[in-house]
């Protein structure tokens, strides 16, 4: 495919000027705020990567075949979520839709967290919350991309750049937390996962506000 962005648009200067156009993205309050909500989401997605597996194998003793079916079934309310953001959107700005969905996905993980340290959580109740989490992504992780690349438009790919970035670099700090804090119990799991999720709603908190400023 040959590039589509026009000539006379282009940022010349290699990897210098790419990172001046970064560093102009990131000292904006209106890119940085989505760019960070999407950054703690991610986390708490290689949280969840990281953890289920021990969780769902070794604390609940599921086999493989069963376990496979708890991620399908997650994974398809994942994608319910990404299809409703496609209708949602007709309708409500992506703010609404990201502020929405950041608490939903935060409730499901602080649930979790609540069940475990009070009565001890069950495998169907630690289903139910990571599948209250996991598909409020499908609405989360359109609304945040769709909010900072909108905002972040005059130097896209820096946008994009900023948002990857971000994303796996939170991502890959997270996932060791989960099996530092021990593999006995959903509840290291759950913690990271509602900590950076706490986080990313405070992020998109501040996205809305900078977006009403």
């Amino acid at each position: 495919m040959p590039e589509s962005h026009p000539p006379n648009a282009r940022l010349t200067g290699g990897l210098a000027a790419g990172l001046r156009a970064i560093g102009q993205v990131a000292a904006q309050p209106a890119v940085l705020t989505p760019v960070l909500a999407l950054a703690f989401g991610g986390a708490a997605v290689f949280a969840y990567i990281a953890g289920t597996t021990f969780v769902f194998q070794g604390i609940y003793h599921l086999s493989p075949a069963l376990s496979s079916l708890v991620y399908g079934v997650n994974a398809v309310g994942n994608m319910t979520g990404s299809l409703a953001y496609g209708r949602l959107a007709r309708h409500r700005p992506p703010e609404t839709l990201l502020m929405i969905s950041a608490i939903l996905a935060m409730s499901g993980a602080a649930a979790l967290l609540l069940i475990q340290a009070t009565t001890g959580s069950t495998m169907p109740l630690t289903w139910l919350c990571l599948l209250i989490t996991i598909s409020a992504f499908g609405l989360f992780f359109p609304a945040v991309i769709t909010l900072a690349q909108s905002r972040g438009r005059a130097v896209p790919g820096a946008t994009s750049a900023l948002l990857g970035g971000g994303q796996f670099l939170l991502g890959a700090a997270a996932s060791p937390l989960v099996g530092l804090f021990g593999t006995r119990s959903p509840a290291p799991m759950a913690a990271v996962m509602a900590t950076c999720l706490t986080l990313g709603t405070l992020a998109a908190m501040a996205a809305k506000r900078t977006h009403s400023c």
